[in-house]
């Protein structure tokens, strides 16, 4: 009788699991199916669209690389200007400032300042549509010979164009952009559960801690939009999971690797693993795993030196800022700080002391990942992202600062009722902000949802 009831339990643990995931999956997608409304009406349900920062800058350089099989989008920013829908429907005929940069003499410059009100003027081209024109002549001159390439990394679009390829001429394009994107952080989720599976054998709390952080974080907003945030936390998730849970050398690589394409700070995703195949003489497993990541490396010194006409000059350099600004700024800031976001931070972070002397290297190894993100993004003197959702930048390395609820969530932890219904709530507060923050997304654009809603509160009273 008791075994029975012990495999009773057991069915509907399972099947609980089962409705939970998809719960969250379903969660996690729903997003998609809300748009900025029209001439400030009503939301608009329907297909997803861009509307925000840098999503038609990305999708610009989608459509250049399947149209003109090149990363020049001098002539993509002119058609949108004359009404082509590269940019997305929302930017048709958009005065569209241009996300390029140029190498003149050694000197960067780029599209957003040189292409700026301050710099430049619109005027009607030879066909009639207006187009900028940049009031230093002896510049404009120079540039007008040379090609415009994107100053985000390549990787995004280079990744989503195969997948995009037969949609490259339907009105499903721009929609299919962003659903893929969705897709991605769903794979992310599921990598991200594999992860656990190296920390505990009980699905349930699996299943709970990974629908706590993909919904309980920014993770959810870069779910609904075209950013590299999204394909950057699959790539984390999943070279993790498969090192640590599945103990694969030569595929983390290469997925670390891919991800240097994304953004070259990713590559900090690597040295913990390297330094634990150090630390333990793995001198064959080091071997095959810088192999596979160079792969990557070598694709992207490629691209930079095409572009730049040098390996080490790059579509954005790095900006040096004040490290400890930084890191308080990602933390706290009431429009980007992270705790803000996702108050279940505050339940994670004191139990890292204890997850790691729980786990040792299995700890450490995120820990290590997370830390050295951190500190570098922090040094970053535009951390803010620009127009964004959240600290955008550490999104891709968000799952790895949680972990530690795992212990929240076991048996032992709940035993101090006070502190169960704490973490509780601040996990539920955390899913309340980034529920309206990823569904009501252009509403959120460098805002907080939870501080909007006080100042909103405060306003009434």
């Amino acid at each position: 009788m008791a075994g029975f009831s012990k495999r009773n339990a057991c069915t509907i643990q399972k099947h609980a699991c089962g409705a939970v995931r998809v719960l969250s999956i379903a969660l996690l997608l729903l997003p998609l199916a809300f748009s900025k409304p029209e001439n400030h009406g009503r939301m608009h349900i329907g297909l997803p669209s861009v509307y925000n920062g840098d999503e038609p800058h990305y999708l610009l350089m989608i459509n250049s690389i399947l149209h003109d099989g090149d990363l020049d989008l001098k002539n993509n920013y002119r058609a949108v200007h004359q009404g082509a829908v590269q940019a997305g429907k929302r930017f048709v005929g958009a005065l569209l400032e241009h996300h390029t940069f140029w190498y003149v003499n050694g000197t960067y410059y780029t599209g957003c300042e040189e292409f700026g009100p301050e710099k430049a003027e619109w005027h009607e081209d030879k066909s009639g549509f207006l187009s900028p024109r940049i009031k230093d002549a002896r510049l404009a001159n120079i540039i007008e010979g040379l090609p415009e390439y994107s100053v985000h990394p390549p990787g995004l679009a280079l990744l989503m164009a195969p997948a995009l390829y037969f949609f490259r001429d339907s009105k499903m394009f721009e929609p299919m952009a962003i659903i893929f994107t969705g897709l991605i952080m769903v794979a992310a989720m599921i990598f991200f559960n594999h992860l656990l599976r190296a920390y505990t054998n009980n699905a349930w709390t699996r299943t709970l801690l990974t629908a706590a952080v993909f919904l309980g974080s920014p993770l959810w907003y870069y779910a609904r939009t075209l950013y590299s945030e999204g394909p950057m936390t699959l790539l984390a998730m999943a070279a993790y999971a498969l090192y640590i849970s599945s103990k694969k050398i030569v595929l983390p690589g290469l997925l670390l690797g891919v991800g240097v394409l994304l953004k070259p700070i990713f590559i900090l995703l690597a040295l913990p693993i390297l330094f634990n195949m150090a630390r333990n003489k793995e001198v064959r497993n080091l071997g095959r795993f810088s192999i596979a990541m160079s792969f990557g490396i070598c694709v992207y010194f490629l691209l930079n030196y095409q572009m730049n006409g040098s390996v080490i000059k790059t579509s954005q350099p790095f900006i040096i800022g004040n490290t400890l600004s930084g890191a308080w700024g990602l933390l706290t800031d009431p429009q980007w700080g992270l705790v803000l976001f996702c108050p279940a931070l505050i339940i994670a972070l004191p139990l890292w002391p204890a997850f790691i002397r729980e786990y040792g290297h299995k700890a450490w190894l995120p820990a290590g990942g997370f830390l050295l993100y951190f500190i570098v993004i922090s040094t970053y003197a535009v951390w803010r992202g620009g127009d964004s959702y959240g600290p955008r930048y550490i999104v891709p390395v968000i799952p790895f600062i949680l972990l530690p609820l795992l212990l929240f969530l076991s048996p032992a932890y709940r035993r101090i009722r006070w502190r169960t219904v704490i973490g509780i709530l601040l996990i539920l507060l955390s899913i309340f902000i980034n529920a309206n923050g990823a569904i009501a997304s252009w509403k959120f654009i460098n805002r907080n949802p939870l501080v909007a809603a006080f100042i909103k509160v405060g306003a009434l009273l």
